[in-house]
This record gives C-alpha cells, sequence and structure tokens, in this order.
C-alpha cells in the first residue's frame, strides 16, 4: 500500500526533526536549569505523566501516589479535589493505601458534600487497650519507623480497631515481631481470618482478601483484635478493585520533610511500596525542621528518592513545590527544580501561582498562614489538574498508552482508518485525516 508507505515515511521524517538536539547549556545544564528566573511553571511533566495518563485515556486503571506532609492530607487539601476531578473524568478504581492511625480520615463534609460522602473511611477503637498514631509529629521511634507515613494502630488485652472502608478487595499491612500471637480478622460482622504474627525478627505482614462489597460504593467494616490479648500492630489498609479509572495512595505526615521519611528507609517498607506499585507519584516536601533540615534538603531528597525509585522502579515521579506561604520557602524551587533535571522527572512549580501569603489570604484560600481553605483546597486542586490535563492533551494521540506516540500508535491508526476505535484521537466517532493530522503534529510531545 503505496499511501500507507509514504505515511509511515512522512512519520518517520517528523520522527527525526523532533529529536532533542545538543544542549545549549555551558557547563552542569541542570545546575543552570536551576538558576533560571523565573523558574518555569512546570519542567518534563508531559513525558513524566504520559504512560500514567495513556492508561486512564485508554480506560485502563492507573494508580496515583502522592508522599506529602500536611498540605497534601488535611481534610480541605488541594489532593482531595485533584483526585476528585480525575475520578469524574476517568472513572473510580477505588480507595488505595491509607494508614491506620488519625490520618484515616476524609475530607471535610463542609468542602463538598457528594465528595464527603465518597470518603467516609472512619477509625473507630475501644475505650481502653488501644493506641493510634498521630499524624502531625515526628513518627515514634521504632513503631512509626515501620510504616511509610509513620501511621499504626497497635491493640492489646481486650482492644480492637475497627475500619470503615471502600474497595471489592482489600490488603491489610500489618507487623509480625518475636513474641507475637494471633491478630483476628472481622469482616461485616463475620470472622474473615485469624493471622499468625510470630517471627523471628521484625518483619511486614500482608493479607488480601475479598470483602463481597458489589461495588467502590459500598462500605466494608474490618474490626481488629489479638485473640489472646498479645500486643498486635495494623499499619495501613490498601482498598482495590478490578474496575477502570484512579486509584489513590496517600503517604503523608503534617509538619515533616525528607528527613522524617527516611527514617522509614527499611525492608518492611520497602515490601509495601512494591505492593502499591503505582503509576505516577508526586512528592510535595520541604524542609521541615529548620535550618539544619534546609541546609541537608537536596541531600535527604536525594536519598529518599534513591529508596523510592528503588522500591518502584517503574513508577514515574514529579516534584511539586509548596504555594508561597512564607518568604524562604521559595528556596526549594531551584533545589527541586536541578534534582528533577538530575534525575529526569517531572516538575510543578506552585511558587508561581501567586505572589505571596498576603495574595492568597485576600483570596480567602488560606486559614492559618500555611493551609488551604475549601476554597484554597479548590483551587489549587482544579491548577495541578489542569496542568496534567494540559499534557493529556499533547498526549492524547499516545492511542496504545505506552507513553510514546510513535510507530505503533500510527500502526493502529492505520489499521483502524474508518472505523470507531481508540485511535479516534479527535473523539469524532470516526478514524480519520484529521486523527493522522493530530497524531503526527504530537509526535514525539511524550518522549
Amino acid at each position: 500500500m503505496r499511501w500507507r508507505s509514504r505515511l509511515l515515511s512522512c512519520a518517520a521524517v517528523l520522527a527525526a526533526l523532533s529529536l532533542p538536539g545538543v544542549s545549549a547549556f555551558a557547563g552542569d545544564p541542570c545546575a543552570d536549569l536551576a538558576m533560571t528566573d523565573p523558574a518555569p511553571d512546570t519542567w518534563n511533566l508531559a513525558p513524566t505523566v504520559a504512560p500514567w495518563l495513556g492508561k486512564l485515556e485508554s480506560g485502563q486503571q492507573a494508580s496515583l501516589m502522592i508522599i506529602g506532609d500536611s498540605i497534601s492530607v488535611r481534610a480541605d487539601s488541594y489532593n482531595w479535589f485533584l483526585v476528585k476531578r480525575l475520578r469524574e473524568r476517568y472513572g473510580d478504581a477505588g480507595d488505595g493505601y491509607f494508614g491506620l492511625g488519625s490520618g484515616f480520615t476524609a475530607p471535610n463534609p463542609a468542602i463538598d458534600t457528594r465528595l464527603a460522602a465518597r470518603y467516609p473511611q472512619r477509625l473507630v477503637r475501644s475505650e481502653s487497650h488501644t493506641r493510634i498514631a498521630l499524624l502531625n509529629h515526628p513518627r515514634e521511634e521504632p513503631r512509626g519507623t515501620w510504616a511509610p507515613d509513620g501511621l499504626f494502630g497497635i491493640m492489646w488485652d481486650d482492644g480492637w480497631l475497627e475500619a470503615d472502608f471502600h474497595g471489592t478487595r482489600a490488603r491489610l499491612y500489618y507487623i509480625k515481631r518475636p513474641g507475637g500471637g494471633i491478630l483476628k480478622l472481622t469482616l461485616n460482622g463475620q470472622p474473615l481470618a485469624e493471622l499468625y504474627t510470630q517471627a523471628n525478627q521484625i518483619s511486614t505482614g500482608v493479607f488480601e482478601f475479598e470483602t463481597g462489597a458489589p461495588d467502590n460504593d459500598t462500605i466494608s467494616t474490618l474490626r481488629m483484635a489479638p485473640k489472646y490479648g498479645r500486643e498486635m500492630e495494623v499499619l495501613g489498609l490498601e482498598m482495590m478493585s478490578d474496575d477502570h479509572g484512579l486509584i489513590y495512595h496517600r503517604i503523608g505526615r503534617g509538619g515533616q520533610g525528607p528527613d522524617d521519611f527516611l527514617r522509614s528507609v527499611n525492608k518492611g517498607v520497602r515490601r509495601i511500596y512494591e505492593n502499591l506499585n503505582p503509576d505516577l507519584v508526586i512528592v510535595m516536601l520541604d524542609w521541615a525542621g529548620g535550618d539544619d533540615a534546609k541546609a541537608a534538603y537536596a541531600d535527604d531528597l536525594n536519598e529518599l528518592l534513591d529508596f523510592y525509585q528503588y522500591c518502584m522502579p517503574d513508577s514515574r515521579f514529579v516534584l511539586m513545590s509548596h504555594h508561597p506561604f512564607q518568604a524562604d520557602i521559595a528556596e526549594q524551587v531551584p533545589v527541586l527544580l536541578q534534582i528533577a533535571c538530575e534525575r529526569n522527572l517531572g516538575f510543578i512549580n506552585l511558587q508561581n501561582t501567586f505572589p505571596d501569603l498576603e495574595a492568597m489570604e485576600a483570596l480567602g484560600f488560606i486559614e492559618d498562614g500555611v493551609h488551604f481553605t475549601a476554597a484554597g483546597g479548590q483551587w489549587f486542586g482544579d491548577y495541578v489538574y489542569d496542568l496534567l490535563m494540559g499534557t493529556a492533551e499533547a498526549c492524547r494521540a499516545d492511542v496504545n498508552g505506552d507513553g510514546r506516540i510513535d510507530f505503533a500508535d500510527l500502526n493502529e491508526l492505520l489499521d483502524t482508518w474508518g472505523e470507531d476505535d481508540r485511535a479516534d484521537v479527535d473523539g469524532s466517532g470516526l478514524v480519520d485525516f484529521p486523527d493522522l493530522n493530530m497524531m503526527l503534529d504530537a509526535w514525539g510531545a511524550c518522549e
């Protein structure tokens, strides 16, 4: 077919023209990039998020993990609004990982009743013989170091914890240790399992189970208790399904930076991250902890990213700065930008959104000099969503969702010419020349 060969040749020329040339930077290009003034709103974002968005755009399941401080966990923050919009667009594959401590919470009902109704998670405990880790403190030694977010719950004697959650399947992460006993699980009032927690050394146990829920909007209740009174420790609950759409993993710890998260670099936490295996990870951590933490910020963040990328080698990472709530927080931008460049990660710069704290307060976006009001959370959630969706438009021609616009996509378009297929890039209901033109125009955009 001469016309098809001619199209392939044309695409090859376009692909060649899109290849990056010799760097215009002298010396260290990443250090030079970090000194750009003003810093860019984003850097390397489209190719970083392309595989994740490709899955969502093609009707598959894809997961998002947000690792952050209180800005990424509070009930009225940007993350809930971002996740809400992504689910409205791509579908809801269920909730992901939440720590079984004070972080097992829901958005504030005052934000949006529909949003809050989607997250009725609650963690209830007996009046005695139980304790849960708090969200806004340095992680407790040694218990908090066994969890990715430092959150945990412990029970002894006749104590118990009870979690309400969504999902047709779930995984419970718990601690096995010398002197362990039996962890008794009850699901919706019915016996589920008895887990032996005895081990020669501290390790992470994983128990996967079906909930029997017909969909991701149905609540299940899991009660956890020691069978014979010995102390039991649970870390987190991962909620899952086989549905298409977004899964959201939340790894957050209020008021803490990379130095605190580095305390959870160990085999047990690695196992949790390996199981979660997110498609996209947004990391939003500043140098909480004062001048010493600021001086070590770049080294600590690089060391933490070494661990994350070792545990999650298939995940794509985006570094995101904080909003301009205090003057010196802008100093993190060149650090993040240089690290993103050196490691080939994506970067989002929230410092460029407003000139200062007063500008955000004037709009009612900040409630205490740092954290978002519901209005602020919605604005920043929408802002990050728009940045991600901007890359989605650029990468829409990645019809097979592999993160590249290349000959595989072109061949699929040609093979389904005249049909109503996923290669219908412009959504007209027919694969035709406008789709071909959009693909050729976007050639190389997601690489």
